[in-house]
């Protein structure tokens, strides 16, 4: 990973957002690193194979007949020596004030947005969408939360 000062430094919130917003951001995402369950999926990949980083990567894409708009935070695909995709992981960042606790019942509310992503990424790089893991990063508690895709 990155220098953190420079991951900071490169972050156009100042420019965007108000001091106190600024500088509670930045404390959660040096809070969140702190957190193995958070940082394991930060780390490139450890596989011999070759990985690709989408961040803020915005998408427009047709599903099911209706034009869907959103910008993924970070995925992260694997492939191997032949350059055909065998991962793919979508992360989205959560800075919800909540519990460790309140984790699994928190992430409940963006099943919806989640599956949209999965379905929108496996359009793009056509890749299975069950293949597709899907983990919210709670960077407030420094949880993480799996969704598990039906049939996957």
């Amino acid at each position: 990973m990155a220098n953190l000062s420079q991951i900071v430094q490169a972050w156009p919130g100042p420019d965007i957002y108000p001091a106190a917003v600024c500088r509670d951001v930045i404390r959660q995402f040096q809070d969140s690193l702190a957190h193995p369950d958070i940082r394991k999926y930060l780390d490139r990949p450890k596989s011999g194979a070759s990985s690709e980083l989408w961040r803020e990567k915005g998408f427009d894409v047709v599903l099911d007949g209706k034009w869907v708009s959103g910008k993924f935070d970070r995925v992260v695909i694997v492939r191997n020596a032949q350059g055909e995709i065998e991962d793919a992981l979508i992360l989205d960042f959560k800075t919800n004030r909540i519990t460790a606790p309140e984790t699994a019942a928190t992430a409940g509310h963006y099943v919806r947005q989640m599956e949209t992503y999965r379905q929108a990424l496996a359009f793009l790089i056509r890749f299975p969408a069950p293949r597709i893991r899907c983990i919210l990063l709670f960077t407030h508690p420094g949880t993480v939360f799996e969704f598990v895709q039906e049939g996957a």
